[in-house]
């Protein structure tokens, strides 16, 4: 059974890898920055598309095109509707 410490020092890890996994997103975070500190940095994760991305003259429908690392666009058919071919 885990003791208080072990809590303890399991958050303090937590808070230690949420001020590094912000660095990483180019947000401020230290390892003496307190979680009430940390945690509404989040919200300045920069989450927008910047530029404007290349699209192939070639796309074949129901291919899915990655636009970055966290958004994909799916090409419907002509005739569909939300997607859906009818």
């Amino acid at each position: 059974m885990a003791t208080i410490a072990d809590y303890l020092t399991k958050l303090n890890n937590l808070r230690n890898s949420l001020a590094d996994n912000l660095t990483a997103k180019g947000v401020t975070g230290s390892h003496t920055d307190t979680m009430d500190t940390l945690v509404p940095r989040v919200l300045d994760i920069r989450t927008s598309l910047t530029g404007k991305p290349s699209v192939s003259n070639s796309l074949v429908v129901g291919q899915v095109l990655s636009v970055s690392n966290s958004l994909s666009v799916c090409i419907p058919a002509a005739n569909s509707v939300n997607g859906v071919v009818g």
